[in-house]
């Protein structure tokens, strides 16, 4: 069940993103080198991407797909939404 709930999510972070951009469903779907019809299953939560098709769609939109070990996603969650609310740069000094 857990599965389904992330394949839904990573389809919908996507789509959100595409929307973001302007960038049309066949727009992408070229871009990638995928069928639109795949794009939109796939923003739809009803089927699996590949990692490569996760990587590739995170290229054409500006997105950088991480692994995050299990006991840390609250933490990175955290930084995010710090992020999202203050426009002020992480300690570490690095480049937001």
């Amino acid at each position: 069940m857990e599965l389904k709930r992330n394949i839904t999510e990573i389809g919908s972070v996507l789509k959100a993103r595409r929307l973001e951009l302007g960038k049309s469903g066949a727009e992408l779907a070229a871009l990638v080198g995928i069928e639109r019809s795949t794009l939109s299953r796939i923003e739809a939560g009803k089927t699996s991407p590949s990692w490569g098709t996760v990587l590739a769609l995170g290229q054409a939109l500006d997105m950088q797909p991480v692994l995050v070990p299990r006991q840390r996603v609250r933490a990175v969650e955290a930084v995010v939404r710090m992020k999202e609310s203050s426009e002020a740069p992480p300690s570490t000094g690095e480049e937001w």
